[in-house]
């Protein structure tokens, strides 16, 4: 019996589950808040993309086709540590930055070889327009450490 009512309590805490945060954000304006001071290790991440896997997340921008949610943990008041997303948002800022020329596009193929500021603005715009759905996941408890290494181990497994 002491065990139900041990779990009740549990079950009733909520500093025991993770508290979610939603929001949309255009992704050019999202590049530029990462890249505050706000996001840990972003500034110094390097991307372990090649510019092939980068340029395809280029071309399925173009093409508007829905990808997974940014996932941030809030370690404190609006400091975040990425989860996922971090290669797709350094992509896209490596992409802002002309730091590569987009190559092996599959139906984009006319863009091939051309980097951000070689690209014409209708297409530009119509990067420009993507929104990307953000999460922040955070939790104060005690056990917060623990909460946190069991959300990013199934975020960023194959299981899920």
């Amino acid at each position: 019996m002491n065990k139900k009512i041990n779990i009740n309590i549990e079950i009733q805490n909520n500093e025991n589950f993770l508290m979610q945060e939603h929001a949309h954000f255009n992704f050019a304006y999202f590049v530029e808040i990462a890249k505050e001071n706000n996001y840990i290790g972003y500034r110094d991440y390097e991307s372990n993309w090649t510019d092939f896997k980068k340029s395809r997340f280029i071309e399925s921008l173009i093409l508007n086709v829905p990808f997974p949610p940014i996932i941030v943990y809030e370690n404190s008041y609006n400091v975040y540590e990425f989860i996922t997303g971090i290669n797709r948002t350094k992509s896209f800022q490596d992409f802002l930055d002309d730091k590569f020329a987009l190559t092996g596009l599959s139906y984009w193929k006319v863009l091939n070889g051309k980097s951000y500021s070689q690209i014409e603005d209708i297409v530009l715009h119509r990067i420009a327009r993507k929104q990307i759905h953000w999460i922040s996941i955070h939790n104060n408890s005690q056990n917060s450490k623990l909460i946190r290494k069991i959300a990013t181990d199934l975020l960023t497994s194959h299981f899920h």
